[in-house]
C-alpha cells in the first residue's frame, strides 16, 4: 500500500489510518505509533546504497543524488554500503512475483474474448502464466533472505538513502517510468518513501528514497522529517499545481 501526499504530516495521518489491525485480514498487525510526527531527536546515521542497478541512473538524477549526499553529510553520517552484485537478480524476481500475482487475479481475462486487453497487460498476463509455483516460491524465499540481511544493517543505521527512479518522469502518458529502484525494497517488505529534491531542466521533479526497518514506518517518517528541512533549503519545495491546472501546462507567477 502506498500513499501520495503533499507533506510528511499527511503521510503520517494516512499511516495512522492504515496502522491498526483489520479483523478481516488475519495477516494484519497493529503498529505502535508516537502521539505525533516529530523529527528524529539527533542526527541520523544513514547507509547510502546505490544498489546493483545504479547503471540505470540518468546523469541528471545521478548528479542530484550526489548533491543530496553532499548536503546531508554536512549534518549527519552517511556511509556507503554495497549489496552483493549477485542480488541483481532481485529485480527479475520482483517482476516474476508481480506477473504471477497479476495472472492469479486476472488471468481469466486472457480467455475473455469480449474484453479488449492492452498489449502491455496481455504480455504481463502471459508472462505470469509462465511462472511456475517453484519459481514463485523461490522468489519469495529469496525476498526473506534479502530482508534478513537488510535487518542487520538497521542495527547500525537509522535508515537507508538510495535512488528512487532512474530520472525524471518520462514524457507522455504511456507509462509512469521504471520502478527498478523501488522493487527491491517492496520485495523485502520494508517501508520506503520518496522525498522531492528539486526539478530538472524541464521542470519535472527529481527525488531520493529513504528506506526503514521492517514495521518501523513511524521511525522512518521521523528520519525523513529530520532530513526534509535540509533538502528543502538546498533544493526548494515542490510546487503544487493550482486546482484546474493541467499537468505540464505552464503556470503564471
Amino acid at each position: 500500500v502506498g500513499l501520495f501526499a503533499r507533506s510528511l504530516e499527511e503521510i503520517d495521518r494516512g499511516l495512522r489510518v492504515l496502522a491498526g489491525p483489520d479483523s478481516r485480514d488475519a495477516a494484519s498487525i497493529s503498529l505502535t505509533l508516537p502521539p505525533a510526527l516529530q523529527p528524529l531527536a539527533r542526527s541520523p546515521r544513514l547507509a547510502w546504497i546505490a544498489t546493483p542497478w545504479s547503471q540505470a541512473l540518468e546523469p541528471e538524477a545521478r548528479s542530484r543524488l550526489e548533491a543530496v549526499i553532499a548536503t546531508l553529510s554536512r549534518h549527519c553520517d552517511i556511509v556507503p554500503v554495497n549489496l552483493p552484485e549477485s542480488w541483481a537478480i532481485a529485480w527479475e524476481e520482483t517482476q516474476r512475483l508481480c506477473a504471477h500475482g497479476l495472472f492469479h487475479h486476472h488471468g481469466h481475462l486472457l480467455d475473455a474474448g469480449d474484453i479488449p486487453l492492452s498489449t502491455s497487460l496481455k504480455q504481463w498476463l502471459q508472462r505470469g502464466q509462465q511462472v511456475s509455483h517453484q519459481v514463485y516460491r523461490t522468489a519469495l524465499e529469496n525476498g526473506d533472505r534479502y530482508r534478513e540481511f537488510m535487518q542487520t544493517l538497521f542495527a547500525q543505521y537509522d535508515a537507508i538513502l538510495t535512488p528512487v527512479t532512474p530520472g525524471a518522469a518520462p514524457k507522455g502518458l504511456d507509462n509512469t517510468g521504471s520502478p527498478i529502484f523501488c522493487g527491491f525494497w517492496t520485495l523485502c517488505g520494508l517501508p520506503a518513501l520518496n522525498l522531492p529534491v528539486g526539478t530538472n531542466g524541464q521542470g519535472l521533479p527529481l527525488g531520493c528514497q529513504l528506506v526503514g526497518s521492517r514495521y518501523q514506518d513511524a521511525r522512518l517518517l521521523s528520519v525523513a522529517a529530520w532530513c526534509w528541512p535540509l533538502l528543502k533549503e538546498a533544493f526548494g519545495d515542490l510546487p503544487m499545481p493550482r486546482a484546474g491546472c493541467q499537468w505540464g501546462a505552464k503556470q503564471s507567477e
